[in-house]
């Protein structure tokens, strides 16, 4: 009886605890989200810019790639804010075991959302980096460094 209730306090500690590293990954995505808005205010600057870039064959892939890559970091930041577990409500009536059979299943949905979370902050960064990577070379195509 006392290593489940060990068993039990056990789970009840990591899911206490990896909430706020859920959390933490949630703000992590809510930055980059703001990060990915920030060009909306610069609208007439980008317009600019892609009337020039459409002009040339490399500023047409160039400004496709610019607007994939940022659609997408986007997507993929939503998708995961997203909640995708559904988390059940325990019966009020459970005895010891089926408490513990609970916690074990709660305590798995709790790590793949955490490690889900993870896997998108992950993704995005790379694909903002990319973003980043595009909008600095489609910055100097249209200043005139690079000639396109």
């Amino acid at each position: 009886m006392s290593l489940n209730f060990n068993i039990i306090d056990v789970l009840e500690k990591q899911i206490v605890n990896m909430q706020p590293m859920i959390q933490s990954q949630d703000n992590k995505i809510s930055f980059f989200l703001v990060f990915c808005c920030l060009p909306v205010s610069q609208l007439e600057h980008f317009e600019k810019m892609f009337s020039y870039l459409t002009l040339a064959c490399l500023g047409k892939i160039v400004s496709i790639l610019l607007v994939i890559s940022w659609i997408f970091s986007i997507f993929v930041l939503l998708y995961g804010l997203y909640p995708k577990n559904k988390f059940e409500f325990i019966n009020l009536e459970t005895n010891e075991e089926n408490y513990r059979k609970f916690l074990e299943r709660d305590y798995k949905k709790v790590r793949d959302i955490l490690s889900n979370k993870i896997k998108y902050v992950k993704i995005a960064s790379g694909l903002i980096l990319l973003w980043c990577a595009i909008l600095v070379i489609s910055e100097m195509i249209y200043w005139g460094v690079l000639n396109a």
